[in-house]
């Protein structure tokens, strides 16, 4: 038999998603839904065997399943905002939030025959925003699953239909608009800008299965790095009298924006030098965020 390598660009179709009606099930028929573009995935599967040995033997005596934990990384760059709202947006919202689950879908090619890879039961549990001069804004995601089921050449859509790209170009650095990112309602000059959420997800098991049973998100903790040419005074005031802030970063003006309310700088520093312009770097913590 004549083995040809597996590439990337041999998949016959990009990540897609779609909600799930039932935890950890596959949808029937479904219409699946494009992540974004220059996207990169990456999974793990950890089977967490239980090893066995007996008394007077050198060898194992037996190997079997115990605790499973599934994986999926995500790297892309946005064309919406729909993918990152599972990440970003708050418990309670239903359909297009954390509250729901998540079918994933890649489908590449092995030895030229088009597989079918499923994470099922997928919520994320980190993710991130980052905005930076000159390039795509850039999305990264961790997702848990409940099973990552082995390949299969038999279309799990069914009758459904596959994502296709929109066609539109990813979201760069100059798309926020001529405000760019605002501090306390003020626009200075952004360098870049990260923000971190946490959704400390609960991998809930029990007596008699494997893999997750229940994947609820825990507390959300949402933390950032943000790097500001000194115009102003106004921010290392805010950091030395812990004042709260709302941070409004568009993605996209007029069409996705991420309001961070409740701001504040924990840290901050900077570097003075003849020749340099003079940066300050705060990192902070929010309370409470939203994306359109």
């Amino acid at each position: 038999m004549v083995y040809s390598p597996s590439i990337g660009l041999m998949a016959a179709h990009s990540v897609e998603y779609v909600e799930e009606s039932t935890y950890g099930t596959f949808p029937t028929n479904p219409a699946m839904l494009w992540v974004g573009t220059d996207t990169e995935y990456s999974d793990s599967a950890d089977m967490g065997n239980i090893v066995i040995r007996n008394l007077g033997h050198e060898d194992l005596t037996a190997v079997t399943l115990g605790k499973q934990v599934y994986e999926v990384d995500l790297q892309y760059a946005p064309q919406t905002s729909a993918f990152a709202k599972y990440f970003v947006n708050s418990q309670g919202g239903g359909t297009g939030t954390i509250d729901e689950s998540l079918s994933l879908l890649i489908s590449p090619k092995i030895t030229g025959v088009v597989n079918f890879l499923q994470a099922t039961g997928c919520r994320p549990d980190t993710g991130s925003i980052a905005w930076a001069l000159g390039k795509p804004i850039m999305v990264k995601t961790k997702l848990i699953a409940q099973s990552i089921a082995a390949y299969t050449t038999t279309d799990p859509t069914g009758t459904g239909t596959h994502a296709t790209d929109p066609g539109t170009n990813p979201w760069i650095f100059t798309d926020p608009g001529a405000s760019g990112i605002t501090i306390g309602a003020t626009a200075f000059d952004i360098q870049d800008l990260t923000v971190d959420f946490k959704r400390n997800l609960q991998k809930v098991m029990a007596i008699g299965q494997g893999t997750v049973k229940y994947l609820p998100a825990g507390v959300r903790d949402i933390t950032g790095d943000v790097t500001i040419m000194l115009e102003a005074a106004s921010n290392y005031s805010a950091l030395l009298n812990n004042t709260a802030q709302t941070i409004v970063a568009p993605l996209k003006a007029s069409t996705s924006v991420l309001t961070l309310t409740n701001a504040f700088f924990k840290k901050q520093s900077k570097s003075i030098k003849v020749q340099d312009v003079i940066y300050e770097k705060y990192s902070f913590v929010a309370e409470s965020a939203t994306l359109t």
